[in-house]
């Protein structure tokens, strides 16, 4: 099965309206349906509650890193009280039909998320209910108090320098070439004010893997870069591999300090990891390294004294 959907992208990778066949098949296959968005729902709320031990969302400026088609995170971060969220996107794929599935799930949600985020229930259902009543997707952003920028450039936001207080992304870097990686671990240290903070979650298992039904997640670690860059690397399954001490020493090269929130390791990965074949691009690192499957990630710019921000007192 994982071989046909890697046929099937490979394909479609390289038509010229590949993106939107694909996001049709993942309709029919459920990706948009009302269980799965609630699950990623109270995934990004549980993630964003952990961002706000680190930072005060409330009143915050956000940058926040890949839209998507339904803008769960962006939502669920006016419902925590953002300030403004500036939401960059590399295509506009998002669909107002698809966020009004989100504010449907949200508003079931609702005491969940109160029990959360420690949010009072009559503030969030307040909020909740003029995001519903807006009229089309503009005024939804407009009510949301949300930027939206597709096509985007998070590696080159034109924001001031010292200027937002929280950058988040939720399943978004391990798509990103290393490259662009820099690119964004540069641009959050020119745009973040001192002691801010840029919270990411990152999925580090195989996508193909089909939710471990008789591959591992960590399959994927036996192809070559070559092999991979081939038959994989392509805009709609780019996968970059990275393991978790590849992108905090990446995020470390910038100057930035780099602390692990949490991050799971599967069992049934480490098992495979004792017989699979790494290929020699992964050498060097522990089977324990090599399993993690998802991380969370927060990054600050502390004590540097070329920071663009040293010295600045108007904030």
């Amino acid at each position: 099965m994982w071989r046909l959907k890697l046929l099937l992208q490979f394909v479609l990778g390289r038509l010229p309206w590949g993106e939107q066949i694909n996001h049709l098949l993942q309709r029919i296959k459920g990706s948009f349906a009302s269980p799965r968005v609630k699950n990623n729902v109270l995934g990004i709320i549980s993630h964003l509650v952990a961002v706000g031990r680190l930072a005060k969302i409330e009143g915050s400026e956000v940058v926040e890193i890949g839209t998507g088609w339904d803008a769960i995170a962006p939502l669920a971060l006016y419902l925590l009280g953002a300030k403004t969220t500036t939401s960059y996107d590399r295509f506009p794929h998002l669909r107002l039909r698809l966020a009004r599935g989100v504010l449907d799930q949200m508003e079931i949600l609702l005491d969940q998320i109160a029990l959360m985020t420690a949010i009072p229930k009559p503030l969030l259902k307040e909020r909740l209910a003029r995001l519903k009543s807006a009229v089309g997707l503009e005024m939804l952003l407009k009510s949301a108090r949300i930027i939206y920028k597709a096509p985007g450039d998070a590696g080159r936001t034109e924001l001031e320098d010292c200027s937002i207080d929280i950058i988040f992304s939720n399943s978004v870097l391990e798509h990103v070439p290393n490259s662009v990686l820099h690119e964004f671990t540069r641009e959050a240290r020119r745009i973040l004010k001192p002691g801010s903070t840029a919270v990411h979650f990152i999925g580090l298992g195989d996508h193909y893997a089909g939710n471990g039904r008789g591959i591992s997640g960590v399959n994927f670690l036996k192809y070559s870069p070559n092999w991979w860059n081939f038959f994989v690397q392509n805009q709609i399954g780019y996968h970059n591999r990275l393991r978790e001490k590849q992108f905090i020493e990446l995020f470390r090269s910038h100057g930035a300090s780099v602390q692990v929130i949490s991050h799971a390791i599967r069992p049934d990965d480490l098992k495979a990891l004792k017989t699979l074949k790494i290929d020699p691009s992964f050498a060097g690192m522990t089977h324990e390294e090599l399993a993690v499957h998802t991380t969370l990630l927060a990054i600050f710019f502390r004590d540097s004294q070329s920071h663009p921000c040293n010295g600045r007192l108007d904030f």
